[in-house]
């Protein structure tokens, strides 16, 4: 019944003007006087409020008022179509098969991504104590968070929620993140755009319980997946989404510093930005991140350790790859896989077809890349 509804709007209007466009100018002209002739069952909102001319069964609906109209049949199509789609659901869902297949689809789903529960069940949980020195080895888009939250003491009310539920997938109980959030709530608001602990400590405390699956519709729900947080539009005050989607070279040299990254190798985290592989620049940046903490843990409970910077070859030769994007352990004119030996028994690069170096091994055996 919709359906046909709009059917016949449609025809309708074919009848009284020539083309689309002249409709639309009509529609636009303020002064027009066109009127559309429809069963008065289609404009039973227009006849209630008596903004329609009723006729022998029939509307007049002024051409100011089409565009209710439309939007109402509109509406009615898309609902009619739900509840035929929900009914079709119920009768496939009887189907064997299909219950066959959904077995099948939720076990790769479990497989591939574990729920929070299982997170917290098979990890250590982490305790409001431990949290200060754990932070540091936080994503960078987390780490921006806690340190906004710790400078400003506020949070705007996405920003919260990611963190919120970052913090509970590591495993820190429902208890703690009500001792961090009223620790940090509780102090001056430096930004002076939101309430206190005080006064809203009730919604605050529903809230963080409903994040943690315990008031509201009982949902456990997950932390915010890599695309979700890359593709956040952020508002102003926001402190969450990923840093490598900022087009700043400014901030991807701050982030470089921050994990002690070369300089040398800042153009491979530009690049991967630029390509859009922010995943692989937020993977990069961790392993960094970690590699300078087992350097400072080794530094302070030895002060003669030697910095070794195999670890770092290692963790940047991963990523890197040659400017046209091919990997630089291409072959050589004379089809021999690069490097050669040279007389003095070094590996040494040699140009391949592209005219760009290939990797170099060093004396220790860790490749090691030419210029690019």
């Amino acid at each position: 019944m919709p359906l046909s509804n709009l059917f016949y709007l449609v025809e309708a209007l074919k009848e009284i003007f020539p083309s689309w466009s002249t409709l639309v100018e009509e529609m636009c002209d303020d002064r027009s006087q066109t009127s559309v002739c429809l069963p008065f069952q289609m404009v039973l909102n227009l006849v209630a409020s008596r903004e329609v001319e009723l006729q022998k069964g029939s509307a007049f609906v002024p051409l100011k008022l089409l565009k209710e109209v439309l939007q109402e049949q509109h509406q009615a199509v898309m609902s009619a179509f739900v509840q035929q789609a929900r009914h079709a659901r119920e009768a496939a869902i009887k189907d064997e098969r299909i219950k066959r297949l959904a077995a099948v689809f939720k076990q790769v789903y479990r497989s591939e991504f574990k729920s929070s529960v299982d997170i917290q069940q098979n990890s250590t949980p982490l305790r409001l104590p431990e949290l200060s020195s754990k932070e540091i080895l936080f994503p960078p888009c987390m780490g921006n968070l806690m340190k906004a939250l710790r400078h400003h003491h506020r949070l705007k009310h996405q920003d919260r929620i990611q963190l919120t539920l970052f913090l509970k997938e590591l495993g820190l109980p429902l208890h703690d993140a009500l001792l961090l959030w009223k620790h940090e709530y509780s102090k001056p608001d430096t930004s002076g755009d939101h309430k206190g602990w005080q006064g809203s400590e009730k919604k605050y405390i529903y809230n963080i319980q409903h994040l943690y699956g315990l008031q509201g519709g009982m949902i456990n729900y997950r932390a915010h997946s890599c695309p979700s947080i890359q593709g956040r539009l952020l508002s102003c005050g926001d402190h969450g989404g990923c840093p490598f989607t900022v087009k700043d070279k400014t901030v991807l040299s701050s982030l470089a510093e921050d994990v002690g990254m070369k300089l040398s190798d800042l153009p491979l985290l530009e690049r991967l930005s630029e390509t859009r592989d922010f995943t692989s620049a937020c993977q990069l940046y961790m392993l960094l991140m970690k590699l300078k903490v087992k350097r400072e843990d080794n530094r302070s409970s030895n002060p003669n350790h030697t910095i070794n910077d195999n670890e770092y070859e290692t963790v940047t030769n991963v990523l890197h790859k040659s400017k046209n994007g091919i990997d630089a352990s291409c072959k050589c004119k004379n089809g021999i896989d690069a490097p050669y030996k040279c007389k003095n028994g070094i590996d040494t690069p040699c140009k391949c077809k592209n005219g760009i170096d290939a990797p170099y091994k060093c004396k220790n055996g860790m490749v090691l890349h030419g210029a690019w």
